[in-house]
């Protein structure tokens, strides 16, 4: 079982590069999201709830005060209202094994060559 994963990806779409960085067994408890450019980045920080924008050395926090209680509070709703009124889901059944079918196909990439999976 591995416990940590670097992924490197190309979109063929418009060239945008992609990386992914897992690692299940790190004490330093982090859940980031990282989109950068060449002269900015936006950066989501999930656990602290804060959202950094940073651009020519100008930075800017907007913080959230949603309780990571409240972020499942509100999920459990969502799924009610899909269950008694008939909502459509956020991630359905379908999205979710497209996940699934990533990342087996993930699992599978020869790192050593220049083959990027479609």
């Amino acid at each position: 079982v591995e416990d940590k994963a670097f992924i490197h990806a190309t979109s063929k779409k418009n060239n945008c590069s992609i990386t992914f960085r897992l690692n299940f067994c790190s004490k330093n408890d982090q859940r980031k999201i990282k989109i950068t450019s060449f002269d900015s980045y936006l950066e989501y920080d999930l656990l602290n709830a804060q959202l950094r924008f940073v651009k020519n050395n100008n930075t800017q926090i907007f913080e959230f005060n949603k309780s990571k209680d409240q972020k499942y509070e509100d999920q459990l709703i969502h799924f009610f209202e899909c269950i008694e009124k008939d909502k459509e889901t956020v991630c359905n059944l379908n999205d979710a094994i497209k996940v699934l079918d990533y990342i087996k196909i993930s699992k599978d990439i020869d790192f050593n060559s220049n083959k990027y999976c479609e």
